[in-house]
C-alpha cells in the first residue's frame, strides 16, 4: 500500500503536509475495521524489513564465498547462506521487490507515455477541416455583430456550454490524471519523510544495514519478530530506516560475485536514488574509501566489503573477490546522484583524482584476466567526471588547502619518472602511462585564472611539468597534452609577461623539441599509413581532444568564401607560437623568432618519409605564428621593413625553393593567416618580394624558343608556387580596403588584441593604391603574357590569379558603395577590362601559334570556371562569363585540317580534343547556373542573344552545343523567363528542328519537348493547330526518282522539306511533352503525324521521328488507363494512330 507505518492523519490541521493521494487512501483505510486498518499501515514496513533482511542474508553469503576454499568446519555450516547468495533467481526477485517498494506507488513509472497517447487520440478525433470552417464562420459573425467577442464567449461548443468529448476519452483522461497523482506521490512521500525526519531527529543516523547474520534461525526469528531488530528506530525514522536498508542492500548486490546480480544491484541503486537522492551524501565517502583501499575498519558498512582486508590475503579467491567489489563500486560511482555529490565537493574531487591517477597500483593486485576489464570501469568513472565537470568557487581557506593538495599530487604524478618496481608485465606498464596522462588531463582541466593569480609557486611548478613532458616524452600522448597545457597557461596569464618563458624560448634545444612536438601533434598521413584512424587506448582520444581545444582559442579563419587550401594546416599551432612570442620581452622576441625559423627551415628540407607532410605543414605554421607575432609588435615602417628583410623574407625565399608543390597549400594558408589582421604597410614588403620573384621566374612568350628554360620541371614548380602565394595575397587584400574604416564586428571580436590587429585605422589611401598599382601595372601584364604557359599547373594558377585580381576590384567597388566614403576610384584602375579584352581577342590574334592558341583557350576555360564557382556574388556572370560565352562556343568548333600539303601537328590535335571536351563541361555548368538571373532579366536576354548567334554558326558542333545549352538553360530558368523571352527561346529551338544534321535536329526536338512541358495547354493547342496545317500541306506529293531539280523547283522542294521536318518535329515534341495525360491537341498531332509515316510521303529521318513518337506514346498511354485516354480520340484519329503503332500482319 502507499501509506507508511506512521501515516495516520490525526486532524485536518496537518493536511497540507500530505500528498492528495495519501489523503485519499487514508480516507478509504479508515472506512475499514480497526484490525484491517492497522494491518494496512504496517504491511509495507514489515515487507520492507523482510526484504532488507533477505538482502543482508545474500550479502552475508556473498561475503562468505571468499573463504570457500577453507577447511574450517564452522564455515561449512554456513553453506545455506552461500546457496541463497549464489542463486541468481532469488537475487533477481529480491531486487525486483525492493525496487517496487522503493519506487512504485501504485502505478508504473512510464505512465507518462499515456498522456502522449491520449493527446494523439484526441487529435485524431478532431476534425480539422470542420474546425477551420467553424472558426471562419465565427469570425464573420463577430465582425457583423451577431456574436459576442471571444473575451466574453467562454465556451465554443458542447452541451450546456461545455466542450464535447466522447465518454471514453473523458474516462481515459481522468484515469491518466489519477495515475499522474500516484506517480507524483512516489516523489513527494520520500520528501515528506525527509522533512519530518529532520524535524524530530536529535542524533546521528543509525547504520541500517548489517551483514552480521550468522545462521538461518537468526534470520527467521528476526524477520518474523519486528522487535528483535538491532536498535530499531521509531516513528518517522523507521520509514527512512527501511529504505536505507534497501539502498545498502542494493550496494551489496552491486558487489556480488555474479555479473548478472551486479547489474541488478546497479539498477536497484539507480532506482532508489531517483526517489531518495539524499542517501548518496553519506554513502559517497564509503564508496571512495573502497577504491582508495583505506577502509580497514568499515567491513560491511553500507553493504560494501572491506577492500583493505581483501588485499591482505594473496589467494586467488580473494583477488577475484576484490575485482568484483571494485567493479561494483565503480558502477555505483556512475550513478547521476553520486556523481553530483562528487562534483560539488573539493574533497571528493581530490579523492577521485587519487583514484584515477593511482589506478595502476590497484589493477596490479587483480588477476591478469581482470586487469583490462577494470580499465574499462575506471574509464567509465572518468567519462562521467569529464562530462559533468565545472569550476567551483573557492570559499574559505579549507577549499584552498584541498585544491593546493590536489595540484601538488597532480604535479608530482606528472613529473614521475621510470616504472614501478612491482610491475613486470606489459599491461601494468601501459596503465602506468595512462596514470601520468590522466594526471596531466586533470591538471589541464582544473587550473583556472584564480589559481594563476594567487600562487606563483604553483604556476612555476606547472610550467616546469609542461617542459618536462615536452622534452622527455617525444611523440607520446602526454607530450601532445603538454601542448594543450601550455596553451591553457598562456591563455590564463592574460596580458602579463611570462618570465619563465624567457629562457626557454631562447634555448635552441627547447625550440627544436617544441617544433617536433608540433609535428607529432598532427594526424598521420593517410596516404602512407592508410586511411585507418589512429587506434588510441581507451580514453586517450578524449583527453587529446580536450588538449587540442586548449592550445589556442578558436577564431574565424578564413573569413572568406574561399576556404583553406590545406586540411592539415592547424591554426591553433600558429596562434600558440604567436602568443608565446608576445609573452617575451622585446629583446628576446627576435632571438626566439630566429631559432624557430631555423627549426622550420630544417623541417621544410626534410627528406621523404611518413612524417614529411606533417613536417612541411609545421614549417608553414611556425612561419605564420612568428610572422604574425613580429608584425603585431612592430609599429614604425623601419621596424616592419627590418622584420621582413632581415628575418622573414630570407627564410621565406629559401623555403619556397625547397618545399615540394604539395606543401604550397599549407604555405598559402600561412600567408593568409599573416595578412588577415595586418595593415597594408605591414605586408607590403612581402608583396613586393613575391612580385619580384614572379617577374624573375615566370615564363614569357619571348623565350618560348629556349627549350631548356621553358621546359624545365623545376622552373615550372617554382613558378607555380610563387603565383599561388600571390593569389593568397590577393584573396586577403580586399579585406584591408579603407572602406572598412567603420569597425567591423568580426575583426574587433575575433582578435585577442583588437588594437594590434585593427584593419586600417590610419592607413590612408596611399598604402592600398601603391599595392594596387603594382598589381595592375606589373602583375596583370605578366599573367596575360603567360596565358600560353606550356604547363597545366601554371595555367591553372595564372587563371586563378587573374580571377583573384578581378574579384578584389569588384569587392572594392562594393565596399565603396556600401560605406559611402569618398574613395579615389580614379586612382584605382580596373584590370577586368584589360583581362576581358585580351581573352576575347584570342581567336583573332595573329600572335599565337596554333598550339599556343589552344593553351590560351585552356587558361580561359579555367578563368571561366573560377568565376563560376568561386565568385562571391553574381557580378562575375554578367561582367566576365557572358562576354566570354561566344568564345566558349567558338572553342567547341574543331579547326580545319589545313592544306593538303601541310602536315597536321599531333600535339595540336590532342590539345584541341582536350579543349573541346573541357569547354563542353564548362558550357554545361554555365547553362545550369541560375543565381545570376534573380531580379536581373537583362542577363537572360544577353544569353539568348549569344545563343541566337551560335545557332546560326557554320559548324554543326557549335549548333549542337548551343542546343543542349538552351535545353539546360530553359530548365533552370523557366520560372524566371518573361513572355517575350519564352517566345524567343521557342523560336530559336524551332529553327533548329530543320537543321541538316540529325544530331542537331534531335537535340532541338528534346529541348522543345522540355519547353512545351512547362507551357500552358491553351498556347500549345494554338501552336499545334498551326503546325498541323503546315504538316498536312508539306506532305510529299510524288517522289522524284532519277530527276535532278534545278532553279525554282529545287528551291521550292527545299522549302517544302524544311517545312515538313519543322512541323513534324514540333508535333512530335508536343506529343512527347505530355507523358501522363492526353490533352485535346495530342490526338490532332498524332493524326497529322500519321500521314508522314509512309515512304512515299516523307524522307527517312522524318519517318523515324514519327515512329519513335508513336511508339513512345503507346508505351506510356496504351496501358491500364488506355480507356480513359481513348475517350479523347475520334474514330478517324484512332485509325490513324493504329496505322502507325500496329504491327504489320502477313495476311493484311
Amino acid at each position: 500500500m502507499l501509506q507508511e507505518s506512521d501515516g495516520t492523519l490525526v486532524s485536518d490541521s496537518n493536511l497540507d503536509s500530505f500528498h492528495p493521494h495519501e489523503i485519499f487512501l487514508n480516507s478509504i483505510a479508515k472506512s475499514a475495521s480497526k484490525e484491517s486498518w492497522q494491518y494496512i499501515y504496517t504491511v509495507r514496513g514489515i515487507l520492507s524489513d523482510f526484504i532488507g533482511l533477505l538482502l543482508a542474508l545474500i550479502a552475508n553469503g556473498s561475503e562468505l564465498a571468499v573463504d570457500g576454499d577453507s577447511k574450517d568446519l564452522g564455515i561449512q555450516k554456513r553453506s545455506f547462506e552461500n546457496a541463497i547468495a549464489s542463486d541468481v533467481k532469488i537475487c533477481k526477485e529480491t531486487s525486483l521487490i525492493a525496487s517496487l517498494l522503493s519506487v512504485r506507488r501504485g502505478v508504473f513509472t512510464n505512465c507518462v507515455d499515456e498522456k502522449s497517447i491520449w493527446k494523439l487520440q484526441k487529435s485524431i478525433l478532431d476534425d480539422r477541416m470542420l474546425s477551420t470552417v467553424r472558426k471562419e464562420i465565427l469570425a464573420v459573425m463577430r465582425k457583423s455583430g451577431q456574436m459576442k467577442p471571444p473575451s466574453i464567449l467562454l465556451y465554443c461548443d458542447g452541451e450546456e456550454g461545455g466542450k464535447s468529448l466522447p465518454r471514453r476519452m473523458v474516462a481515459a483522461r481522468i484515469f491518466y490524471f489519477f495515475q499522474s497523482l500516484q506517480r507524483d506521490s512516489s516523489f513527494e512521500i520520500p520528501r515528506r519523510l525527509r522533512r519530518r525526519r529532520k524535524s524530530v531527529q536529535s542524533g546521528g543516523s543509525l547504520l541500517a544495514f548489517s551483514t552480521g547474520l550468522s545462521e538461518l534461525n537468526e534470520f527467521i526469528n528476526v524477520s518474523l519478530d519486528f522487535t528483535k531488530r538491532k536498535s530499531p528506530p521509531k516513528g518517522d525514522q523507521c520509514n527512512l530506516y527501511l529504505y536505507e536498508r534497501l539502498t545498502d542492500g542494493s550496494f551489496a548486490l552491486a558487489c556480488h560475485t555474479s555479473a548478472q546480480v551486479r547489474a541488478l544491484g546497479y539498477r536497484l541503486a539507480e532506482n532508489v536514488f531517483s526517489r531518495f537522492g539524499w542517501f548518496a551524501t553519506e554513502r559517497v565517502p564509503r564508496l571512495i574509501s573502497s577504491l582508495l583501499l583505506c577502509d580497514s575498519n568499515q567491513k560491511g558498512k553500507h553493504g560494501v566489503l572491506s577492500c583493505d582486508e581483501l588485499i591482505s590475503d594473496d589467494s586467488t579467491t580473494n583477488k577475484k573477490r576484490l575485482s568484483d567489489v571494485l567493479k561494483g563500486v565503480s558502477n555505483l560511482l556512475h550513478i547521476g546522484k553520486v556523481v553530483k555529490q562528487i562534483i560539488f565537493s573539493e574533497i571528493h574531487r581530490l579523492n577521485i583524482v587519487k583514484i584515477l591517477c593511482r589506478s595502476q597500483k590497484i589493477i596490479s593486485l587483480l588477476p591478469p584476466e581482470e586487469m583490462q576489464k577494470m580499465t574499462y570501469y575506471y574509464h567509465g568513472i572518468f567519462t562521467k567526471i569529464r562530462s559533468k565537470y565545472f569550476s567551483l568557487s573557492r570559499i574559505g581557506n579549507r577549499s584552498e588547502v584541498v585544491r593546493r593538495e590536489c595540484f601538488d599530487f597532480l604535479i608530482s604524478a606528472v613529473r614521475e619518472e621510470g616504472k614501478d618496481q612491482e610491475i613486470s608485465n606489459d599491461v601494468t606498464t601501459s596503465v602506468h602511462w595512462r596514470d601520468r596522462l590522466m594526471s596531466g588531463w586533470f591538471l589541464l582541466t582544473f587550473v583556472d585564472e584564480q589559481d594563476m593569480n594567487c600562487n606563483e609557486e604553483l604556476v612555476d611548478d606547472m610550467w616546469h611539468s609542461c617542459f618536462i613532458c615536452l622534452l622527455e616524452e617525444q611523440g607520446q600522448p602526454i607530450q601532445k597534452l603538454s601542448l594543450g597545457l601550455i596553451g591553457r597557461l598562456i591563455a590564463l596569464s592574460g596580458n602579463q609577461k611570462v618570465s619563465i618563458l624567457q629562457g626557454k624560448m631562447t634555448d635552441e634545444i627547447f625550440c627544436n623539441e617544441f617544433c617536433k612536438a608540433l609535428v607529432y601533434n598532427h594526424r598521420e598521413d593517410a596516404s602512407i599509413v592508410g586511411s585507418n584512424r589512429a587506434q588510441w587506448s581507451l580514453g586517450v582520444e578524449a583527453m587529446l581532444k580536450d588538449s587540442q581545444t586548449n592550445i589556442a582559442p578558436r577564431i574565424v579563419f578564413p573569413f572568406k568564401r574561399m576556404g583553406r587550401g590545406s586540411t592539415t594546416f592547424m591554426i591553433s599551432h600558429a596562434q600558440l607560437l604567436s602568443t608565446m612570442l608576445s609573452k617575451l620581452d622585446e629583446g628576446h622576441q627576435r632571438a626566439s623568432a630566429k631559432l624557430f625559423l631555423e627549426c622550420a627551415k630544417r623541417l621544410a628540407s626534410s627528406p621523404p618519409s611518413e612524417d614529411q607532410r606533417n613536417e612541411l605543414c609545421t614549417s608553414a605554421e611556425i612561419f605564420a605564428g612568428i610572422s604574425s607575432a613580429l608584425l603585431s609588435i612592430t609599429i614604425s615602417n623601419e621596424e616592419i621593413s627590418d622584420a621582413w628583410n632581415l628575418i622573414l623574407i630570407p627564410f621565406f625565399s629559401d623555403v619556397m625553393n625547397i618545399i615540394p608543390i604539395s606543401a604550397l597549400a599549407s604555405f598559402s594558408d600561412a600567408v593568409r593567416f599573416i595578412l588577415q589582421y595586418s595593415k597594408h604597410k605591414q605586408h607590403e614588403p612581402l608583396t613586393m618580394c613575391i612580385m619580384s620573384k614572379i617577374e624573375e621566374k615566370l615564363w614569357r612568350r619571348e623565350s618560348r624558343d629556349n627549350e631548356v628554360n621553358a621546359a624545365s620541371t623545376d622552373g615550372f614548380t617554382e613558378q607555380s608556387k610563387w603565383i599561388g602565394i600571390m593569389c593568397s595575397v590577393l584573396i586577403e587584400l580586399d579585406n584591408k580596403i579603407k572602406t572598412l574604416k567603420p569597425k567591423t564586428w568580426y575583426l574587433t571580436e575575433m582578435a585577442e588584441k583588437p588594437e594590434s590587429y585593427s584593419t586600417v585605422a590610419n592607413d590612408g589611401d596611399s598604402d592600398f593604391e601603391s599595392i594596387w598599382s603594382v598589381v595592375t601595372s606589373r602583375l596583370v601584364p605578366l599573367m596575360l603574357g603567360a596565358l600560353a604557359h606550356p604547363y597545366q599547373k601554371c595555367r591553372e594558377q595564372i587563371a586563378w590569379c587573374l580571377f583573384c585580381i578581378c574579384n578584389c576590384y569588384i569587392k572594392f567597388l562594393q565596399q565603396s558603395k556600401r560605406c559611402q566614403d569618398d574613395v579615389p576610384e580614379k586612382n584605382i584602375a580596373d584590370p577586368g577590362s584589360l583581362i576581358l579584352k585580351t581573352l576575347c581577342g584570342l581567336k583573332d590574334s595573329p600572335d599565337y601559334s596554333p598550339k599556343e592558341l589552344q593553351l590560351c583557350l585552356t587558361t580561359t576555360r579555367f578563368f571561366i570556371f573560377y568565376c563560376l564557382h568561386y565568385g562571391d556574388n553574381k557580378f562575375e556572370y554578367a561582367k566576365f562569363i557572358l562576354p566570354l560565352l561566344p568564345i566558349a562556343f567558338e572553342a567547341v568548333k574543331p579547326d580545319d585540317q589545313g592544306d593538303e600539303d601541310s602536315a597536321v601537328d599531333s600535339d595540336v590535335r590532342m590539345l584541341q580534343a582536350q579543349v573541346i571536351k573541357g569547354y563542353r563541361y564548362t558550357i554545361a555548368e554555365i547553362s545550369a547556373t541560375c543565381f545570376m538571373t534573380y531580379n536581373n532579366s537583362g542577363d537572360i536576354s544577353k544569353v539568348l542573344a549569344s545563343l541566337d548567334d551560335a545557332t546560326h554558326h557554320d559548324s554543326w558542333q557549335v549548333r549542337h552545343t548551343a542546343t543542349h545549352f538552351l535545353r539546360c538553360f530553359h530548365g533552370c530558368h523557366k520560372f524566371l523567363l518573361t513572355e517575350k523571352q519564352l517566345k524567343k527561346t521557342t523560336r530559336i529551338v524551332t529553327k533548329l528542328l530543320a537543321d541538316e544534321r540529325k544530331e542537331v535536329s534531335a537535340a532541338a526536338m528534346s529541348a522543345l519537348t522540355g519547353i512545351l512541358a512547362s507551357t500552358l495547354i491553351n498556347d500549345i493547342e494554338i501552336m499545334v493547330d498551326k503546325y498541323a496545317v503546315k504538316a498536312n500541306k508539306s506532305v510529299m506529293k510524288k517522289k522524284h526518282q532519277g530527276k535532278e531539280l534545278f532553279g525554282t523547283a529545287l528551291e521550292n522542294e527545299f522549302k517544302r522539306a524544311t517545312k515538313q521536318q519543322t512541323s513534324v518535329y514540333f508535333l512530335c515534341a508536343a506529343v512527347l511533352s505530355r507523358p501522363y495525360d492526353t490533352p485535346k491537341f495530342v490526338p490532332k498531332a498524332l493524326a497529322a503525324l500519321s500521314k508522314h509515316s509512309y515512304e512515299r510521303t516523307a524522307p527517312f529521318t522524318v519517318r523515324e521521328a514519327v515512329k519513335l513518337c508513336c511508339r513512345e506514346y503507346k508505351r506510356t498511354h496504351m496501358t491500364d488507363n488506355w480507356e480513359v485516354h481513348k475517350q479523347q480520340f475520334t474514330q478517324e484519329q484512332l485509325e490513324a494512330l493504329d496505322d502507325v503503332v500496329s504491327t504489320p500482319h502477313y495476311y493484311a
